[in-house]
């Protein structure tokens, strides 16, 4: 039978030969019907493939095997310890002894469904988030991608990489100035100027976290960096971001090699070196968002995560600029992947304009007067909870204009 049910797993298996070649895999559906339409589906794409005459001895080998040769064709410095732990997993997902000719979209989509249900390691309560979702996907084109070049064979059944993508809904949040300024009292010394240079010029998380003196052009006043998709991205250093960099050239604290350090306490290893302790240490991103969490909870800070530091810097240049000058600074391919923060800017006037009649109402009612004579932020705050109007940055900006309003003659 070529579509059954199996021991210990909720979805329906495929399971046929054809063309003296075995192929089996699960559904992942809990539908028989549609596990059969899916067979179907499988076996006519295999028809097609054979009848072009492009399923060679070499897409019989594994996927397993065809992820050493994608590891293999890596330099060393791409071989990290993070990307071997994310091809073992897909390795295991799509099975180490699956055909690379058998990978097509409908495999894809059954993975990526039983993936998305498994608890998320982080919080075993929610699923697989969206990032980690996506690497499959990712993977899977690498390794791919990497045995057609390598095997010069053609894999007429591969999936496209961008259809299995997760797209989250877009969200944007911002760090308001009082956060910002709570934050430099919970975070680690070290840490500051990384997330205080992310603010500054938009930066990711890795790219600040491992910039390299190497990649800062003082003669152009010019950072370059990789961006994820590969492509390279130059940023003009700003005066701030030149004041972030010249003091991490302090004797205390430069590095030959990385602009960012810390200054570990007790020996630690890295990369095959021991550092002894007092020592300046490159910083693992991962070490770094795990003690930014901290830093915001200690904050107060809700709702933020590190990459949020680039959306910060993106609103900020926005309300002084416009689309383009972000879509530069960023480095977005399209001013599309830019425009998703003109709404949170356009916002602001409306709670602005919130803000003003607040100040009107509190001014005219006869407010309470502070010490220095300005209206007291307290009543404000007051109007602002009875308007609905609770978004942080807007209330920080409300009480600080509220702290500089001078009390009418």
């Amino acid at each position: 039978m070529s579509v059954y049910e199996k021991e210990g797993s909720p979805f329906w298996q495929i399971d046929f030969e054809l063309f003296g070649r075995r192929y089996t895999r699960s559904s992942g559906t809990k539908q028989k019907s549609v596990a059969k339409a899916m067979e179907r589906e499988w076996r006519r794409q295999i028809h097609e493939a054979h009848a072009a005459g492009v399923l060679g001895a070499d897409t019989d080998i594994g996927f397993d095997v065809a992820a050493q040769i994608y590891w293999q064709s890596l330099t060393p410095e791409k071989r990290t310890t993070t990307l071997e732990a994310q091809i073992a997993m897909v390795v295991g997902l799509v099975g180490r002894d699956t055909p690379i000719a058998n990978v097509d979209s409908l495999m894809m989509d059954a993975i990526m469904q039983d993936f998305r249900q498994r608890p998320n390691r982080n919080n075993p309560a929610a699923t697989i988030g969206v990032a980690s979702a996506n690497v499959v996907p990712d993977i899977v084109s690498r390794v791919l991608n990497s045995a057609k070049k390598k095997l010069k064979i053609t894999l007429p059944l591969q999936p496209e990489r961008s259809e299995h993508y997760i797209y989250a809904e877009e969200r944007i949040r911002e760090l308001s100035y009082a956060e910002e300024r709570e934050l430099e009292k919970t975070s680690p010394p070290d840490f500051i100027p990384i997330w205080k240079l992310s603010i500054e010029l938009g930066l990711r998380r890795k790219n600040c976290v491992t910039l390299r003196w190497s990649q800062v052009d003082w003669e152009n006043m010019i950072i370059t960096v990789r961006q994820k998709g590969g492509g390279i991205h130059v940023v003009q250093i700003s005066e701030t971001a030149a004041e972030i960099l010249q003091y991490q050239r302090l004797p205390s604290r430069r590095h030959p090699e990385f602009v960012f350090t810390f200054k570990t306490k007790y020996p630690v290893k890295r990369d095959g070196k021991v550092y002894p302790s007092g020592s300046r240490v490159p910083i693992n991103p991962g070490y770094f968002s795990q003690l930014m969490r901290r830093a915001f909870r200690k904050a107060g800070i809700a709702d933020f995560t590190v990459h949020d530091f680039r959306h910060t810097c993106a609103t900020r240049l926005l309300r002084v600029s416009n689309i383009d000058m972000v879509r530069k600074l960023l480095g977005h391919i399209t001013e599309k992947m830019s425009r998703r923060y003109a709404k949170l800017v356009e916002n602001d006037v409306r709670g602005a304009q919130m803000v003003r009649r607040a100040m009107d109402e509190v001014s005219r009612n006869g407010a309470d007067l502070g010490a220095d004579g300005g209206i007291d932020p307290r009543s404000l705050a007051g109007v602002l909870a009875k308007r609905l109007l609770v978004d942080r940055r807007m209330r920080d900006l409300a009480m600080d204009a509220a702290r500089n309003m001078p009390r009418a003659a």
